[in-house]
């Protein structure tokens, strides 16, 4: 019988599809074990900023099609890390983690027989639109259950049943302590009889 915890380490990713048309794309996980689903952070790229007039570089930025970027007067969006400095020669942009984001976050899930499989779902977060689907992958938990720990594994990433990257997950496996008693067969004892002299 399998129940105890699952231990899942997402470790990183490369090769996606980059759905952004400018920069890089922020990428997230979203991971499901039957009824339970959590969320991975948002790896982001490292912000800078160089003190060029924001205004200028939004403007420019303005003028070519893109899907989305954030940009206020005179500040740059923290949340998304989207960074946009006009330079004297040509405008810099920095955002995102890109089609090669690391996470090294480590979630955990309660499993039991009914469990057959993890799912992780990767996206790009937008700000404008909503997040854009990169792709999935399905791993069968049966090899874990049976060996109790899977070093870092890689496994493909798949949208519309094509591949679209990889995804590198290790997976541990705790069963729970089993609480029920072992008495062996129950010893029942009878009356003993006295005798009187």
């Amino acid at each position: 019988m399998v129940q105890g915890t699952l231990h899942v380490l997402l470790v990183s990713a490369k090769g996606l599809d980059d759905a952004d048309f400018l920069g890089n794309m922020d990428p997230y996980a979203i991971l499901t074990c039957r009824s339970q689903e959590q969320k991975s952070s948002i790896a982001s790229g490292v912000g800078y900023s160089i003190g060029y007039d924001v205004r200028q570089c939004a403007t420019l930025l303005n003028d070519i099609e893109m899907g989305s970027f954030v940009l206020e007067y005179g500040q740059s969006n923290k949340e998304t890390n989207f960074l946009c400095c006009y330079g004297v020669d040509n405008p810099i942009v920095d955002t995102g983690a890109g089609n090669e984001p690391e996470w090294n976050e480590t979630f955990v899930f309660t499993v039991s027989d009914s469990t057959t499989d993890l799912i992780i779902k990767l996206f790009d977060k937008d700000t404008f639109s909503s997040d854009d689907f990169v792709g999935e992958t399905k791993i069968l938990l049966d090899t874990v259950f049976a060996e109790g720990n899977l070093p870092p594994t890689v496994y493909n990433v798949v949208k519309d049943q094509e591949y679209r990257g990889e995804i590198k997950v290790g997976l541990t496996f705790t069963p729970s302590e089993d609480r029920s008693l072992d008495f062996g067969e129950e010893e029942f004892g009878g009356w003993k009889q006295s005798s009187r002299e």
